[in-house]
């Protein structure tokens, strides 16, 4: 098992019997793995991709956000980029609509 992976199963257990998972309470779960001997040595891209891993399994409690209130201004987008987007959360969003 690599480093990424046993991060993974530790951060998951951490959460085994939570229901609202903030993503503040990912960071600071995140903050105390950084002094394990085993990831000390780490960076933040490191960490950074197991959060992404972590989040794209799990369902998170969004905190509140910010409001578009015209789109006078809004670009589209999406159309031209979405091949070049990794869905990583499609799976988790497809078994949320299946099961939820």
């Amino acid at each position: 098992m690599n480093k990424e992976q046993l991060l993974l199963n530790f951060l998951l257990s951490c959460f085994i019997d939570k229901s609202d998972i903030l993503e503040s309470d990912i960071d600071e779960q995140m903050v105390k793995f950084k002094y394990f001997p085993d990831f000390a040595s780490e960076d933040e891209l490191f960490f950074g991709k197991v959060k992404a891993m972590f989040t794209s399994r799990v369902s998170i409690k969004l905190e509140k956000g910010a409001l578009l209130d015209d789109n006078k201004r809004h670009k589209k987008w999406f159309s031209n980029k979405k091949r070049e987007l990794e869905m990583k959360y499609w799976d988790r969003y497809r078994r949320y609509l299946i099961f939820d």
